[in-house]
């Protein structure tokens, strides 16, 4: 059983990495954009609607917590790759 619950766990590790690994692709292109076009990296409204958007499909979930600091991260992160590339 245990084991069982391991292998799927590790399935749904490979399909979330090969899902970051496209979304970092995309950030890395917004970082370019916003050097192009002298923005800043840090847009405060776009990660609030991104958060708003995740909480009401997560409306019903008994995880919406955990995910929404999840994504948090994942701004974080994606605000360090883009700060290779833009202000």
């Amino acid at each position: 059983m245990l084991d069982q619950l391991r292998k799927e766990l590790n399935d749904l590790d490979k399909a979330l990495i090969e899902l970051l690994e496209k979304r970092f692709e995309v950030t890395e292109q917004v970082g370019a954009f916003k050097q192009r076009e002298n923005m800043v990296v840090l847009q405060p409204e776009r990660e609030a609607e991104i958060l708003d958007r995740i909480a009401k499909t997560l409306s019903e979930s008994d995880y919406s917590e955990y995910i929404i600091e999840i994504y948090r991260s994942i701004f974080e992160q994606s605000r360090s790759q883009q700060s290779k590339y833009a202000k």
